[in-house]
């Protein structure tokens, strides 16, 4: 089971449309502890989750306690991209948050709440907004994924086969182009001597005949 988290307080699971968070004030690490119970209780029995979230310091501190049935996958550094959850929070925002003028602290509690509370209740929508096909469909027979046969990873593999292939021209050119030019510096030092031993040949003919 893949579990999503960002830099915040909520996850979720694209395949299974289930999500777990919590409203909190801060972003600290007692406060990912307290996330990371609420994912724990979210998850199936006997299920294992995997979950991804970006570098930030509460979700490495060494002060962590990460629950059994959970396993931590960072991700690479400035990679928001990889992170589907990301996109939960431009929906949320644009359907519930935005635009909005808050009359307090509380105010914004409660409408995060809300926001958070209408996204549960709409599991399609949680599979539609995480769903990848290169994370679902892609992969190697190996693991057991299918490969993914649509027209976009079928354009990407010849785009990927003819870069490949112009990189190896490219490559060939140069290799032939650097070994012409040893040839080229090699071959100088003869032809000089040669020019040298012509234009004397020349000289001596011409002063035979001026004599």
């Amino acid at each position: 089971m893949g579990w999503m988290a960002p830099a915040s307080g909520i996850a979720i699971c694209p395949k299974k449309g289930k999500g777990a968070g919590l409203v909190m004030p801060w972003c600290d690490t007692p406060a990912m502890v307290a996330h990371l119970a609420e994912i724990s209780a979210a998850i199936d029995p006997g299920a294992h989750a995997v979950l991804m979230l970006d570098q930030a310091g509460w979700h490495m501190s060494a002060k962590l306690t990460v629950p059994g049935n959970i396993t931590l996958l960072p991700l690479p550094p400035r990679s928001p991209e990889l992170n589907p959850v990301e996109n939960v929070w431009h929906f949320m925002r644009d359907n519930w948050l935005s635009n909005r003028v808050f009359k307090g602290y509380d105010d914004i509690v409660a409408h995060c709440c809300d926001a958070w509370n209408n996204l549960a209740d709409r599991p399609w929508k949680i599979m539609s907004i995480g769903m990848r096909q290169w994370a679902h469909g892609c992969g190697s027979a190996q693991v057991g994924i299918r490969p993914c046969i649509s027209r976009r990873c079928q354009k990407r593999k010849r785009v990927c086969a003819a870069s490949q292939k112009s990189r190896t021209l490219i490559v060939k050119k140069l290799e032939e182009f650097s070994r012409q030019r040893r040839a080229l510096v090699s071959a100088e030092p003869a032809q000089r001597e040669s020019r040298s031993r012509a234009t004397k040949s020349v000289d001596r003919e011409l002063s035979c005949h001026s004599n």
